[in-house]
């Protein structure tokens, strides 16, 4: 079984720093995954949305994450609710169904702008902390939505 986690709509301020390399696709260079997602704000956040009994907290692992190109968020989700997790989807929808699905769902968090000038996307198969059963099926999606000043995580694991 899989568990889901989804961070919603945490809102930032304008700041030309995180501006220059968020737009460049270089947030390593600031170590922005370790400041950001290890943040108190994130893991309270985290464990405040969180319904099970495990708690967020920082492990030794950092967060690695990949730059991808945003037209590929919403193939990836569908990708997700398709071949679910370790035993499966239980989600038994038309492909184009499910396509159609994880558009809507790009479309109501970022209005579909997929350019870079609006939406930067990073992916992780790496638990970045203790809410994460640090094995195979553990990732994170990191969506900037940079004309709404938000970010997103859409996080699962396995449970068992």
């Amino acid at each position: 079984m899989a568990a889901i986690f989804i961070l919603r709509d945490l809102s930032f301020i304008e700041n030309e720093i995180f501006d220059w390399f968020c737009s460049r696709g270089r947030l390593d260079e600031i170590d922005f995954y370790n400041n950001f997602l290890l943040s108190d704000k994130v893991l309270k956040t985290f464990n405040n949305e969180n319904n099970s009994e495990k708690r967020a907290f920082k492990i030794d692992k950092e967060p690695n994450f990949d730059t991808k190109d945003g037209f590929v968020i919403d193939g990836e989700l569908a990708a997700l609710l398709f071949h679910g997790g370790a035993y499966g989807s239980q989600y038994k929808k038309e492909p184009k169904q499910i396509k159609e699905k994880a558009r809507l769902f790009c479309s109501q968090l970022f209005y579909e702008k997929y350019s870079y000038d609006y939406v930067r996307y990073y992916t992780s198969s790496t638990a970045w902390n203790t809410w994460f059963i640090d094995f195979i099926i553990d990732y994170t999606y990191l969506i900037v939505c940079m004309e709404t000043r938000t970010i997103w995580i859409l996080a699962y694991t396995d449970t068992d």
